[in-house]
């Protein structure tokens, strides 16, 4: 079911790319990195928390979605080696 997950997140964020939309992308590595670090991937979590940042980065204010706010700190929080914070 993860390998699958994955499938769908990383097709997301081609559609999303391609489509020049930030905030969705944002969104969809957030529920990417929550998704690894759910399954004790600390390091791929990371990855994906930190690239929610910079695309959130892009998105013009105003702008709000709890979710991703909160979570895409976690990188700056989880320990290397370690799936949650």
């Amino acid at each position: 079911m993860s390998d699958a997950a994955r499938a769908a997140f990383a097709e997301a964020l081609a559609l999303y790319g391609q489509a020049g939309d930030a905030a969705d992308q944002a969104r969809v590595l957030v529920a990417f990195g929550d998704l690894e670090k759910d399954t004790f991937r600390g390091a791929q979590a990371k990855q994906h928390y930190r690239a929610a940042r910079e695309q959130w980065a892009k998105v013009p204010e105003p702008k709000s979605d709890p979710h991703v706010i909160l979570n895409m700190d976690r990188a700056a929080l989880m320990q290397i080696g370690r799936a949650h914070v």
